[in-house]
């Protein structure tokens, strides 16, 4: 199992740019407290790009700001 300790700015600067609206989108609808599913293409520490699959959920505090997110990657 592999741990990252990127931030999320960090991980949107490697989806690629044709991905970013439909990442963007699944973000923001988890932000609402619903299940988001996205998938896109990751740039890998190679260099190459890999279709992966992210199921997820974001949980937030009483005034809406982001707690946790929890889900599910593929690839």
């Amino acid at each position: 199992m592999m741990s990252w300790q990127l931030s999320p700015q960090e991980v949107m600067l490697l989806v690629h740019p044709d991905d970013l609206p439909g990442t963007v989108a699944a973000l923001s609808k988890a932000g609402t407290g619903q299940p988001a599913i996205v998938e896109y293409r990751i740039l890998g520490s190679d260099g190459r790009y890999r279709w992966i699959s992210n199921h997820f959920s974001q949980g937030s505090d009483s005034e809406g700001r982001p707690l946790l997110r929890d889900g599910v990657v593929q690839k």
